[in-house]
C-alpha cells in the first residue's frame, strides 16, 4: 500500500516542521531542553540496542520510556497548564505596538539616561533564546514604554543593577546577569557594562544598548563588536534596521506561545 503525497501533505509537513523548529529554538537552554536532550539520547541508544538485538537493554529502556512519559507529564504539569492557557490567550493577528514605534522608544530612553548619566544595559532579543539570562533576573513581562525603562535603571531602585531584556514590544526581565567578555584587546575605557554587552553578543545574536554611567556615552554591541559614541538618530537607525528585519520573520506567534509554555510565571517577592 503506497502513500499518496498531495500538496496538502507537503503543507502539513511544512507547518509541523516550522512548529518544531521554533520550539527547539526557544526551548534551547531551558530545563525542558535538557530533559528532552536526555530523552533523545536514550531513544538513540534504544534504537541501536534494538538493531543489535540487545534483549536486556531493549527491555529495560522500553519499560523506562513507559514510565518516563508519565513522569514528564507530572514534572512539566505547570508548563503544560500554562501552554493551554497561553493558547487560549493567543491572538492570531497584528501585535499592538508597531515595529516603527519600538526603535523610537528605545532610542529616546537611551538619550534620557545618557543626559542623566545613568548607566544602563538594554538587551534586544532576536533569534537565539535568552531565557538562561532572563532567568537570572526578575521577570516582568510588561508592555514596553519609556517611563518604565527609565525607572528601572534609576539608582537606588531595586532593579537598577543589571540588564533589562526586551523581546519585541515586551520588557521580559530586569536585573539580569550577563557573561563578561574575556577577549583580549578590549579598550581600557570599556567598563563592566561594555564587557557584559560584548560577552553576551559573543554567545548570542542579541543586540545590546549600553549607556555609560561615567560619560553618558551610548554604545551598541552586536556579534561580539561594539560601536561607541552614538547619538540619538544614529541609534534609532541601527534599531530601525534590526526591527525591520525582525518584522519579516514569521516567528512572533510561535515565539510567544513557546515562551509562555516554558517561562516560569511571575512570583510575588
Amino acid at each position: 500500500m503506497g502513500f499518496d503525497f498531495s500538496w496538502r501533505s507537503f503543507l502539513e509537513i511544512g507547518l509541523i516542521s516550522i512548529v518544531f523548529y521554533y520550539a527547539f529554538l526557544f526551548v534551547r537552554g531551558t530545563r525542558a531542553y535538557q530533559v528532552l536532550k536526555g530523552m533523545a539520547l536514550l531513544l538513540i541508544i534504544f534504537v541501536i540496542a534494538k538493531q543489535m538485538e540487545f534483549v536486556t537493554i531493549t527491555y529495560i529502556l522500553g519499560k523506562l520510556f513507559g514510565v518516563a512519559i508519565l513522569a514528564m507529564v507530572v514534572l512539566f504539569q505547570p508548563e503544560i497548564r500554562r501552554a493551554f492557557a497561553a493558547l487560549g490567550r493567543t491572538h492570531f493577528g497584528v501585535q499592538g505596538m508597531s515595529h516603527e514605534t519600538i526603535p523610537e522608544i528605545l532610542g529616546d530612553t537611551a538619550m534620557v539616561l545618557s543626559e542623566k548619566r545613568v548607566g544602563a544595559l538594554i538587551v534586544i532579543s532576536r533569534e537565539n533564546s535568552l531565557m538562561p539570562y532572563s532567568d537570572t533576573g526578575v521577570r516582568l513581562d510588561s508592555e514596553m514604554n519609556q517611563e518604565l525603562l527609565v525607572t528601572l535603571f534609576m539608582p537606588r531602585t531595586p532593579l537598577h543593577d543589571g540588564a533589562v531584556i526586551v523581546d519585541g514590544d515586551r520588557i521580559v526581565a530586569a536585573a539580569c546577569l550577563l557573561p563578561l567578555s574575556q577577549k583580549p584587546g578590549i579598550e581600557r575605557s570599556h567598563g563592566t557594562r561594555h564587557r557584559a554587552a560584548i560577552g553576551l553578543t559573543d554567545e548570542t545574536d542579541a543586540l545590546v544598548i549600553v549607556v555609560s554611567e561615567e560619560t553618558g556615552s551610548i554604545s551598541v554591541a552586536s556579534a561580539g563588536k561594539i560601536s561607541t559614541d552614538l547619538d540619538g538618530p544614529a541609534l534609532k537607525r541601527v534599531l530601525g534596521t534590526v526591527y525591520r528585519v525582525e518584522k519579516i520573520k514569521p516567528q512572533g506567534i510561535f515565539k510567544r506561545f513557546i515562551q509562555k509554555m516554558f517561562v516560569p510565571e511571575n512570583k510575588e517577592p
